[in-house]
């Protein structure tokens, strides 16, 4: 288990002290990167133990590391494609997909914009620069200095040092502080931190957050959107042996939904197993997970009476059924397992690819299918006789929350969100013709200087 205890104060008084000197454990040791497949990363590796990266979009704390960064990518080592990650053991990590800063007046929280003002490096120290806009042009300056820190128990730490260089009369300011997936105990002077997970700074001037990591056991991390390198890839083609039941893929989101959201590229489900069919009901049938969480099933339906079959989708929450790439059945959205949905599709002899999306917001989770076989007149479930999925595949699977696009989802400049469209100021041209095949398959040059 990993527990972190934070103790804060407005003074100098700690427990903590000071790593001795300056000294770090590169040269290169502040970074602006692409980290863990997320863009516009800043990255310190602060000491031997100690290694944090912060989110220049939301001006927050992404994670805190001891491991290092594996540089890949073609800045760094030729190969095109990689990007860095973080390697090791994960102590903390902060929630950088939605706002860590927030600004109060009179208990009612402002509308703000949060502005990275960069970095400055002084002495072998960082300061880094936010800027917090308001209404009516107001603006709120924060300087953040982060630095690593030993407990006199020997234990590692970060001392996060913020200084208010400019204010707004009457106002509160505060951030989300990071959280673990193995249950971070965050202490505010001894007492447990505010009810809504915001820890406040003085509206002014200095506060200091110390975390102290104590470790019996840290879980090794890849980062949440990290792919690992050489992973086998799952065997999706149509042909190879086949084994009885259904592909299930399990991905804790861990946020609210009220549609079926898509899923990042490149990540990883949180379980992923074969069961026999499509009839589930209790968390145990979802890999454990009782909330907020996506699912996927694929498979093959093997059809021995040719005909007009008809679905029943039944699910709590929302589903969609397909057959060849064609929806079948949609029941998407907030609703019972009572709302069930049919729809019919021509079925030939032989194998038919589906696929199930299926979310759970809270509460019941139910995912059932059924069919009316032609010439029956009665909904049963399809039976595991007439499900196959593609046999011997490698199931990987890792831990953490995982990114999906939402209505409501942040989205960022590199953050491998599907193009939604160009900017209504551009007109989208297609400069080629019907017929043009391209075969250029790589540029160079003759002695002479002549392009090939």
């Amino acid at each position: 288990m990993l527990a972190l205890l934070a103790l804060a104060t407005m003074s100098a008084n700690s427990v903590v002290v000071s790593v001795p000197g300056p000294s770090r454990p590169r040269d290169v040791w502040a970074f602006r990167s692409v980290l863990d497949r997320r863009a516009r990363m800043f990255t310190l590796m602060l000491s031997d133990k100690v290694d944090v990266a912060y989110d220049a979009t939301n001006c927050g704390l992404y994670k805190v590391w001891h491991g290092g960064v594996k540089f890949d990518g073609a800045v760094y080592t030729t190969v095109h494609g990689p990007q860095p990650t973080s390697e090791g053991a994960a102590y903390a990590t902060g929630d950088v997909d939605h706002p860590v800063w927030h600004v109060t007046r009179d208990g009612q929280e402002l509308p703000i914009k949060v502005v990275w003002k960069g970095y400055r490096l002084q002495n072998n120290r960082a300061t880094l620069h936010y800027r917090l806009d308001l209404p009516n042009k107001q603006a709120i300056w924060i300087d953040e200095s982060p630095e690593a820190v030993t407990s006199e128990q020997g234990l590692p730490g970060l001392e996060r040092r913020f200084n208010v260089i400019k204010t707004v009369p009457g106002v509160q300011i505060g951030f989300r502080p990071p959280q673990s997936s193995q249950g971070i105990r965050l202490l505010t002077n001894g007492a447990e931190g505010t009810a809504n997970g915001v820890y406040p700074i003085a509206p002014k001037g200095e506060t200091t957050v110390r975390y102290t990591f104590a470790i019996d056991e840290i879980q090794k991390s890849h980062g949440p959107a990290a792919e690992p390198a050489e992973e086998p890839v799952a065997q999706t083609s149509e042909d190879g042996p086949r084994e009885p039941g259904v592909a299930v893929r399990v991905y804790d989101v861990g946020e609210q939904l009220s549609m079926i959201p898509e899923l990042i590229a490149n990540q990883t489900p949180n379980k992923s197993f074969v069961a026999k069919n499509i009839d589930f009901s209790t968390p145990a049938d979802f890999g454990g997970l009782e909330d907020q969480f996506l699912v996927h099933v694929t498979g093959f339906l093997n059809i021995k009476v040719p005909g007009k079959y008809v679905f029943r989708l039944s699910s709590d929450d929302g589903s969609i059924f397909s057959i060849r790439d064609t929806d079948v059945v949609k029941a998407d959205g907030l609703h019972g397992a009572e709302e069930s949905k049919t729809g019919d599709f021509d079925m030939a002899v032989g194998e038919h690819p589906f696929r199930i999306e299926y979310f759970e917001n809270e509460v019941d989770q139910v995912l059932k299918l059924e069919w009316k076989v032609p010439g029956t007149n009665n909904f049963v479930v399809v039976p595991p006789s007439a499900f196959t999925t593609p046999e011997g595949e490698v199931r990987v699977t890792s831990p953490g929350k995982k990114r999906v696009i939402t209505a409501g989802s942040h989205v960022r400049p590199g953050d491998r969100s599907p193009v939604a469209g160009v900017h209504p100021s551009y007109t989208l041209t297609t400069v080629h013709p019907d017929d043009f095949k391209p075969r250029i398959g790589g540029i160079d040059f003759l002695s002479d200087g002549r392009m090939v």
